[in-house]
C-alpha cells in the first residue's frame, strides 16, 4: 500500500483514497443536494405552528449522540410548508448542526418522513451508490474534520459554520466496500454507548422512584403517621422520628483557604478537598490540590475522619454531597466544604442518600436561594430536619441506594470508555492507519 501525504498537513492516507472538499464532491456526484432551512420573511415564526402538519427541526432536535429527538419539536402545517421554496430533508439524509451548536451529525429516520429545517441545520443528500451514508455521517465527526470546523469557528466571533464555508472543508473517501465496513465497526461501538447510556438513565429513573420511597416509606411498613414537615404533612412509618440534623452531629464545620492560596498548594502532600471534588457519586480527586503536614496542622480543625459527610455550602454546586471513604486517611477542606461528622445514631450512607434526595435537595435549596449571603451557614444546616428510621434500617437504605448509585456509575464509566474508543478508532480507520478487510 502506498502511502500519500495531504498537503499542509502532516495526514498520511492510502494512495487508493481521495480527499476532495464537500463542494468538489458535489460535483462530482457523490452529493446530490446540500441544503438549510428558510431564512428571513420564509422563517416560521410562533403562529405558523401547528399540532400536525411536519416536523420542523432545529440544532436542539440533534443528540450528541447521533439522534434525531422530535419530542419537543414544532410543526408546520401543509398549507404553510406550500409556501417554503427550500429546507425539505428527506430520510436518510444527513443531519449537520451548523450554528449555535455546530458539529452534531445525525441520519434522518424513516419514520419522521419528510421535516422542515430551520437555518441551523444543513442537510446532505448523498448519492449511495458512491458514498455510504453511514461513513460520511462518521466522517463529519472525525478529528480530521473537526480540527477544520475549529479553525473556522476560531476565526470568527460566532459559532457558525455556514455553507459556504462547510462547502471548502474536505473529508476522506476510502472505496466503497470499505467505506462500509469502516461504518459497520463505528455504528456496533454507537450501539453500544446507545445501549449504555439506555441502562444509565433507566438506572437513575429507577434510583429517584427507590429514593423518594425507601425515604418516606422504608422498608416492608404497613402502619404510617402524618406529622408536619416544613409547612406540608408528610406520612411516614410510624417507628421513625424527625429530627434536627444538629442534633445528631458532633461536628458541622468547615475549613479555610491556607495563607498563599493557590501558591502552596503542592503535587503530594496531604489532600485538600474543595467544591470542585465533591460529587454526588464520590469524591473526584483527579485536580485535588495538596498541602503540607504544617498547613494541616495549622488547620487541624478542619481535617476530614473516614465517613464524614462532606456538603457543598457555597457558589453553584451548593448542595452536593458525598462521604469520606476509607481510602482517604488523611484529608481537610477549604472554606466552601462543610464536615458533618454524625453520631452513632445515624448512618453516613443514609444521610448523605438522604440530603441528595428531593427531599434534602429541597430543603437545602429552601435555606440557600433569594438570600443576599454567599452561602449555607452552619446554623442552617444544625436545623435541616431529617426523616430517622431505627438505625437498622437506616443501614440497609444507605448501603442499597449505594450499590445502585455504585452500578450507575460504572455504567457511565463505561459509557467514557466506549466513547473514548470510538473516538482512537475514528482516528485510525479514517485515515487508513488500520485498514480494513473487504
Amino acid at each position: 500500500m502506498q502511502i500519500q501525504k495531504l498537503k499542509k498537513t502532516k495526514l498520511e492516507f492510502p494512495e487508493e483514497w481521495i480527499v476532495s472538499t464537500i463542494n468538489e464532491l458535489r460535483e462530482k456526484q457523490f452529493i446530490y443536494e446540500i441544503q438549510d432551512g428558510n431564512h428571513g420573511e420564509l422563517y416560521p415564526r410562533k403562529k405558523d405552528f401547528s399540532d400536525h402538519g411536519r416536523i420542523f427541526l432545529t440544532a436542539n432536535s440533534i443528540t450528541d449522540n447521533g439522534q434525531v429527538n422530535v419530542e419537543k419539536s414544532l410543526k408546520l402545517p401543509e398549507e404553510y410548508c406550500k409556501k417554503l421554496r427550500i429546507g425539505f430533508a428527506k430520510p436518510g439524509d444527513i443531519l449537520f448542526t451548523h450554528n449555535a451548536t455546530v458539529g452534531r451529525v445525525a441520519i434522518l429516520p424513516e419514520e419522521f418522513g419528510d421535516c422542515v429545517l430551520g437555518t441551523s441545520v444543513t442537510y446532505y443528500r448523498l448519492n449511495t451508490n458512491k458514498i455510504s451514508r453511514q461513513y460520511f455521517a462518521f466522517s463529519l465527526q472525525s478529528p480530521f474534520f473537526k480540527n477544520q470546523l475549529n479553525q473556522i469557528m476560531f476565526q470568527t466571533t460566532r459559532a457558525q459554520v455556514p455553507i459556504t464555508a462547510q462547502a471548502r472543508l474536505s473529508v476522506i473517501i476510502p472505496t466503497l466496500r470499505e467505506q462500509q465496513k469502516i461504518a459497520t465497526i463505528l455504528s456496533k461501538v454507537d450501539v453500544l454507548i446507545r445501549k449504555t447510556g439506555q441502562i444509565i438513565e433507566q438506572t437513575e429513573r429507577l434510583k429517584k422512584g427507590l429514593m423518594q420511597r425507601l425515604l418516606t416509606k422504608g422498608i416492608g411498613h404497613t402502619r404510617f403517621k402524618k406529622l408536619r414537615f416544613y409547612g406540608n404533612f408528610l406520612e411516614i412509618p410510624e417507628e421513625w422520628k424527625i429530627g434536627k440534623l444538629g442534633d445528631y452531629a458532633i461536628k458541622i464545620g468547615s475549613g479555610i483557604t491556607p495563607r498563599g492560596g493557590s501558591k502552596v498548594y503542592q503535587k503530594k502532600g496531604i489532600p485538600l478537598i474543595r467544591s470542585q471534588n465533591v460529587h454526588f457519586d464520590g469524591l473526584k480527586l483527579d485536580d485535588v490540590a495538596y498541602i503540607t503536614e504544617e498547613i494541616d496542622e495549622e488547620m487541624k480543625n478542619s481535617r476530614t475522619q473516614i465517613h464524614d459527610v462532606l456538603l457543598n455550602i457555597t457558589g453553584a454546586s451548593v448542595g452536593r454531597c458525598t462521604y469520606v471513604p476509607s481510602s482517604i486517611k488523611r484529608g481537610n477542606v477549604n472554606q466552601h466544604v462543610c464536615i458533618i461528622r454524625l453520631i452513632k445514631d445515624i448512618n453516613t450512607k443514609y444521610l448523605c442518600s438522604y440530603l441528595s434526595s428531593n427531599i434534602g435537595q429541597s430543603i437545602i435549596h429552601r435555606s440557600y436561594h433569594g438570600l443576599s449571603r454567599e452561602g449555607l451557614t452552619f446554623s442552617q444546616i444544625r436545623t435541616f430536619l431529617i426523616l430517622i428510621p431505627p438505625l437498622e434500617e437506616q443501614n440497609m437504605i444507605g448501603s442499597f441506594l449505594t450499590t445502585i448509585n455504585s452500578q450507575s456509575l460504572q455504567k457511565t464509566e463505561l459509557k467514557l470508555l466506549l466513547e473514548k474508543l470510538k473516538k482512537g478508532l475514528m482516528q485510525q480507520l479514517l485515515t487508513g492507519k488500520i485498514r480494513v478487510k473487504v
